[in-house]
């Protein structure tokens, strides 16, 4: 966020591709902690949804379970 800041970016989209649903790290340390950071850098910040809010991807999930057992 630092370096975008320093070369003239605005805006920023953070896409945190490590994890397939929110939980307290995604809510908190990216959109609270990181958004904070990044709005007193004056960044426009947002933040990628994590993939639990696809209903597809909960489908797939769902069927990839129950086909394991």
């Amino acid at each position: 966020l630092d370096k975008l800041a320093a070369a003239g970016k605005k805006h920023v989209l953070v896409l945190p591709v490590g994890f397939a649903v929110d939980h307290i790290e995604t809510l908190y340390d990216i959109e609270v902690a990181q958004r904070r950071h990044a709005e007193g850098l004056g960044l426009d910040f947002h933040r990628a949804n994590a993939l639990n809010t696809s209903a597809k991807f909960m489908q797939v999930l769902a069927q990839t379970a129950k086909a394991e057992f």
